[in-house]
């Protein structure tokens, strides 16, 4: 007779659910603070091309992260409008695209930061940007960025 009964120990998890969506919730907040700070800061810098480079780079990694795509287009709006096209004929195209080359290592570098509620897994990163590209494309008003990243 003592066999067929059965006992299940159930454990309550959802404070420990809300706590970490709470953190997760601040922690975007955070990011999301920061990531406009530094687009504000990147149109304040308008006469310092590659401070305004850098930023807007940052704050488009950030965008990246949070899944916010017209503000990674913004960002490298403000990026590619940093850019100095020298008058020679020396130039080299990577010094030219050097702000995308960077915002494109920063995505690499970046990603190992892990920030909680965020995207950090590298190859997420880039196909969501290249899903971003793509559906800028679409559009005559983005495509020139779409088509430079």
């Amino acid at each position: 007779g003592a066999g067929d009964a059965s006992v299940c120990v159930w454990r309550d998890g959802s404070m420990a659910a809300a706590a970490d969506a709470r953190a997760r919730s601040a922690s975007a907040e955070q990011a999301e603070h920061t990531m406009k700070r530094l687009l504000s800061d990147a149109r304040g810098n308008a006469s310092d091309s590659s401070a305004v480079a850098v930023t807007a780079c940052r704050a488009a990694v950030l965008a990246l992260k949070l899944g916010h795509p017209m503000h990674v287009l913004g960002a490298l709006r403000l990026a590619l409008s940093s850019i100095v096209i020298p008058d020679d004929e020396d130039r080299e195209d990577d010094e030219i695209l050097s702000p995308l080359v960077s915002f494109v290592h920063a995505i690499c570098e970046e990603s190992g930061e892990a920030d909680v509620g965020l995207e950090t897994n590298t190859d997420a990163l880039l196909l969501r940007l290249v899903t971003y590209c793509r559906d800028w494309n679409a559009n005559a008003h983005h495509c020139h960025v779409a088509q430079h990243v």
